[in-house]
């Protein structure tokens, strides 16, 4: 499969992390490993999901730093039968790919442009000391004893103990890296990986978070428009300054999204699919834009018109089932529409897709009714609403 630079010096393959893994992070000789193989794949594909759209971009955007970890872990796993040097090498580049991230926009190093560093370990030093008060931090970057070439022994330690691994695994006169040493090193890796995973949470990145992300969007306008109302300029003006960022991590000022929403508006003939098929695989999502008249998305729209094929595509854009939930300025979902106007297959798809919480969730009207509710109302003169009953009882949701 052809391949591509990603900047920093490795080959990638964009669809390796997707691949059935049948490499175990585990060695039946020696001690388990203290996370399960799904884990593994699981905290990698996040990292990888989340740093690929930055791959290419300047170093100075650090997102990228966690493709390259990611990037790390999968070839550790590759690997992990066969090669111990390989394995200890992607833990030091792991500490070095966390370091920048960590250090993004922040503390000495990232602040003191071409300030000398003589080693990772100045890297190390640089993030425990701006994150100092920081529990997770705290528990990765405990320097002491301060030896570099040396695996200290200390649990907690692992920064300086994946660097020390790394240091051996490259220095002739430092004892080999043995094989049962390789468990202890994947088991750095991955709670060094599931610090980053946290630390990138705090800062609002992530595949899964969009959801999350549109609420906090949301709430920095209401904010807004209170300190408008209030006159206090200058916070509005830094509530501004936040929204206008928050857009650009979701990429809500991209055309693409709200062409997709106006793919899903009603057409003589139903929907466009291959504008829908085509503004999907250029990146469209769902949930990254909003009509500013009724607050729809364009699940909303395609569930609403009864679009079943183009909600077929769409539900694949939704990156957690959270963003099911979202509702409309009236305060209704997609499956509320669906259930409304009796779109029978509209509903199959969104049952299949959508949590049992949202499924069940009353609409934020004065009758707080649900989905099912809606449905049941018209069922007697309805056959379509019969049907959505019917949809509903199959999937184990009855009256």
């Amino acid at each position: 499969m052809a391949t591509k630079s990603n900047g920093d010096g490795d080959d990638w393959d964009e669809n390796a992390h997707r691949k059935a893994s049948k490499i175990k992070m585990h060695d039946d000789r020696f001690k388990p490993t203290e996370f399960t193989h799904e884990q593994w794949i699981e905290l990698r594909n996040w990292l990888f999901e989340t740093g690929r759209p930055y791959r290419f971009k300047d170093d100075k955007d650090h997102r990228k730093r966690l493709y390259r970890f990611a990037m790390k872990m999968n070839q550790m796993q590759e690997r992990y039968r066969d090669t111990l040097m390989v394995v200890a090498l992607g833990g030091r580049i792991g500490v070095e790919a966390s370091c920048s991230f960590l250090q993004d926009g922040k503390g000495a190093f990232a602040n003191a442009p071409g300030k000398p560093h003589s080693s990772c370990l100045s890297k190390i030093f640089d993030v425990k000391h701006w994150y100092s008060t920081d529990p997770l931090i705290r528990g990765i970057s405990k320097t002491t004893p301060r030896d570099e070439k040396k695996d200290t022994g200390d649990k907690k330690c692992v920064l300086v103990r994946l660097l020390s691994f790394g240091n051996r695994a490259t220095h002739d006169d430092l004892p080999d890296i043995t094989a049962p040493e390789k468990p202890i090193i994947v088991n750095l890796m991955y709670r060094l990986g599931s610090v980053l995973r946290e630390m990138a949470r705090k800062r609002g990145y992530g595949p899964n978070d969009t959801a999350g992300m549109l609420k906090k969007l949301e709430d920095l306008k209401s904010q807004k428009s209170k300190c408008l109302a209030e006159s206090k300029w200058d916070k509005a003006r830094e509530l501004q300054r936040q929204i206008t960022e928050w857009k650009k991590r979701l990429g809500a000022n991209d055309s693409i999204h709200e062409e997709l929403w106006k793919a899903c508006q009603y057409k003589l003939g139903g929907a466009d699919l291959a504008k829908v098929r085509n503004l999907i695989r250029r990146g469209a999502k769902a949930s990254l834009y909003r009509s500013g008249d009724d607050g729809t998305t364009a699940l909303h729209r395609a569930a609403w018109e009864g679009y079943s094929d183009a909600l077929a595509e769409i539900v694949k854009t939704v990156s957690s089932k959270d963003e099911f939930g979202l509702t409309c300025k009236a305060g209704k979902t997609a499956l509320h529409w669906a259930a409304m106007y009796g779109k029978v297959e509209c509903v199959k798809i969104l049952l299949k897709y959508m949590s049992p919480k949202d499924i069940l969730a009353k609409a934020k009207t004065k009758s707080q009714s649900t989905a099912l509710k809606y449905a049941r109302m018209s069922a007697a003169a309805s056959p379509s609403h019969k049907a959505v009953m019917d949809a509903f009882a199959a999937a184990g949701y009855k009256p």
